[in-house]
C-alpha cells in the first residue's frame, strides 16, 4: 500500500503540473495492470497515465467491452467482492 500512496502523491504533484502548465478543463487517471499475463503488457508492469482533456477533445476510451450482463448478475459480484473483503482473501 506504501507504494500505491507514493505513487498517488506523485500522480497528484503532477497532475497539478499540468493543470499549471497546459490548463486543460480536466485530466483523467487511469491505471492498468496485466493480471493474467494475457499480453496488455510487453513487459509486465503496473501502470498510470494522466490524461490532460479538454472540452471537444474527442478523446474516447473504448474498451469494446461484452454488454452489460445485467443489475442481477452485477449485483452478484458486488456480493462476492463484499465477501472476499470480508474474508481477508484480498
Amino acid at each position: 500500500m506504501v507504494v500505491l500512496a507514493d505513487a498517488v502523491r506523485v500522480a497528484q504533484r503532477v497532475s497539478a503540473a499540468i493543470a499549471a502548465v497546459a490548463r486543460p478543463d480536466a485530466i483523467t487517471l487511469l491505471w492498468d495492470d496485466d493480471l493474467t499475463d494475457a499480453g496488455f503488457n510487453e513487459v509486465a508492469h503496473w501502470k498510470l497515465h494522466l490524461i490532460p482533456r479538454y472540452r471537444g477533445d474527442a478523446v474516447i476510451i473504448d474498451w469494446r467491452r461484452a454488454p452489460d450482463p445485467g443489475r442481477e448478475v452485477r449485483a452478484g459480484y458486488g456480493h462476492e467482492l463484499r465477501g472476499a473483503l470480508a474474508t481477508g482473501i484480498v
